[in-house]
């Protein structure tokens, strides 16, 4: 319910203040489980990919931010859950793929964090073993102007043209590592956002 109610504000929001455009919604899957690999440039990303997927997503959201009793309980009710950075967190794993096994589609940036300059960073394995683990194909998606709207390290919203672009699904080899899962999952990314 929280979901839903969040989502419709969120979509206000974005569609008022960064005239918020989905390009690619027919690509999304319409049941079952599958991990949304995004670019991330901005504290805006979950929110506008939340908004612009027409599916329930879950999230995996920085530990930081459950240290707020009130954020956290949101965070929670709208299918959010810790992960710590930095480090090999087996429990955020172990509740991703439960999360995935049970069909329920993840948001995912594979670059770990927030790129500096807008450019895409390096890529971590883990999103790359989860979708191996899994079997669940991946939904590839481009956002693009919410660097502007709201950049790393800033407080301070600016009206600016926001676009999610949704490519279409595809599944991993399996005979390949999980650098190279990643590093395919990142060249997905990289050729929608040439196209956007």
């Amino acid at each position: 319910m929280l979901y839903t109610v969040s989502r419709f504000f969120i979509i206000l929001f974005g569609k008022i203040f960064f005239f918020l455009q989905a390009k690619g919604k027919e690509n999304i899957p319409k049941s079952g489980a599958f991990i949304l690999a995004s670019n991330h440039v901005s504290n805006l990303d979950p929110l506008m990919l939340g908004a612009a997927c027409s599916r329930k997503l879950g999230y995996m959201s920085k530990e930081e931010l459950f240290r707020s009793p009130i954020l956290a309980f949101w965070l929670r009710h709208v299918h959010a859950f810790p992960v710590k950075r930095q480090v090999h967190d087996v429990g955020a794993i172990r509740e991703a793929l439960k999360r995935l096994k049970s069909g329920q589609p993840l948001l995912m940036f594979p670059e770990g964090g927030r790129s500096a300059d807008g450019e895409f960073s390096d890529v971590e394995p883990g999103v790359g073993m989860l979708a191996m683990h899994t079997s669940v194909p991946i939904l590839p998606a481009f956002i693009k102007g919410s660097e502007k709207a709201m950049a790393k390290g800033s407080h301070k919203i600016s009206f600016n043209k926001i676009v999610v672009v949704f490519g279409k699904e595809f599944y991993l080899d399996n005979n390949q590592s999980y650098e190279e899962a990643a590093n395919r999952i990142k060249n997905e990314i990289i050729a929608l956002g040439e196209s956007a």
